[in-house]
């Protein structure tokens, strides 16, 4: 069997990686703090029905912050980083949202404009840019998800334990 022959990445790759790193790691935190905090709304709301959707919301995110980590990781393979970036302050913290909807609204702003960073970035990877935009098409779809939630009465949200 032929051994694999590997080729270490140039100066500008190597440059492309770190820049590609740097620029997912704002999306990987927003993905996370938005996350902790609808499941801890999810955990507070004393409607079974509305809960259950919410957490729908946390579960069905989770694979798009596990790419971006994935993604990352991968990078960080070829290409170790240390000091990736100033210590990032914790979004949780600053954040005081006990509604869904809100909450939804809120991060669904910050999250979609660093999707488009990353996707109209031409310094980030291509590769890195196209899978970005199918994880944006789904994290979209779980906001619209939870936005139309928010049109059902009380009635409604019961009639169905889970509605999408």
């Amino acid at each position: 069997m032929p051994a694999m022959i590997y080729t270490q990445p140039t100066s500008s790759e190597r440059m492309n990686m770190r820049y590609t790193i740097a620029r997912l790691e704002p999306l990987k935190l927003l993905l996370s703090a938005v996350r902790l905090k609808m499941e801890q709304i999810a955990l507070q709301t004393e409607d079974k029905s509305l809960r259950g959707n919410i957490l729908n919301f946390v579960i069905e995110t989770g694979p798009c912050e596990e790419q971006v980590k994935s993604y990352m990781d991968s990078l960080m393979q070829l290409f170790p980083v240390n000091d990736l970036s100033p210590v990032a302050k914790n979004e949780n913290d600053t954040v005081q949202i006990s509604c869904p909807f809100e909450c939804a609204r809120f991060y669904e702003k910050k999250i979609l404009k660093v999707f488009r960073n990353i996707i109209n970035d031409y310094k980030v990877i291509q590769e890195v840019r196209e899978l970005m935009r199918t994880q944006l098409n789904e994290i979209l779809y779980a906001f619209l998800k939870i936005k139309m939630i928010s049109s059902f009465s009380t009635k409604e949200l019961r009639a169905e334990t889970n509605l999408f």
